[in-house]
């Protein structure tokens, strides 16, 4: 991938979390309206081409969404920092053991469960004393992985039950625009 087509994928990644109108499964991870001249003009074009020749095509999408799930205002400069680096890797290595994270959380889920004394249905719901329910803090609390709460979303939809301006405030814009993604991996 050449430095301008980073660039038109760093417009379409950054569209896809920071906007409700762009979603990068139905229009694709370049973005068609970028131009050349505006990218010459770009300050920043010099660590958008490092990106271009540090990392492979499909590197350069895996490196973007995982951080933009982090941070959704990311610079093109910061996606060559360590720490982003280590955050790709860690989103890989949760992408690529997927079936292994969601055994395990399922597992992490029935513990709680029993612990508690509640059944599974009640997780999703919101607790009289607290307004976010037990699957939003696991998820929060990082006891068990987006992906898995992606996963269970899909089968069971709770999350259309849920308001999404509480689901904004829980997680941020970025998670959110993430499940799209987590789809993707999954079908």
């Amino acid at each position: 991938m050449n430095a301008f087509d980073v660039y038109r994928t760093y417009l379409a990644i950054k569209a896809h979390f920071c906007s409700e109108s762009y979603d990068c499964s139905k229009y694709g991870t370049l973005m068609a309206k970028a131009k050349h001249e505006t990218f010459e003009r770009r300050s920043d074009r010099f660590f958008i081409d490092k990106i271009s020749k540090k990392y492979s095509d499909s590197d350069i999408v895996g490196l973007m969404v995982s951080n933009f799930m982090e941070n959704d205002d990311l610079w093109s400069r910061d996606l060559l920092d360590s720490s982003s680096e280590a955050n790709y890797l860690a989103w890989r290595k949760r992408t690529e053991s997927m079936e292994y994270n969601f055994t395990n959380d399922m597992d992490k889920i029935a513990e709680f469960l029993i612990e508690n004394k509640i059944s599974f249905p009640d997780i999703f719901l919101p607790k009289a004393n607290r307004c976010y329910p037990d699957i939003v803090i696991m998820t929060m609390q990082k006891v068990i992985t987006p992906e898995t709460y992606a996963i269970l979303d899909i089968i069971l939809g709770f999350s259309d039950k849920l308001n999404r301006n509480f689901l904004m405030m829980s997680y941020g814009n970025c998670f959110i625009r993430s499940l799209p993604n987590t789809r993707s991996l999954l079908t």
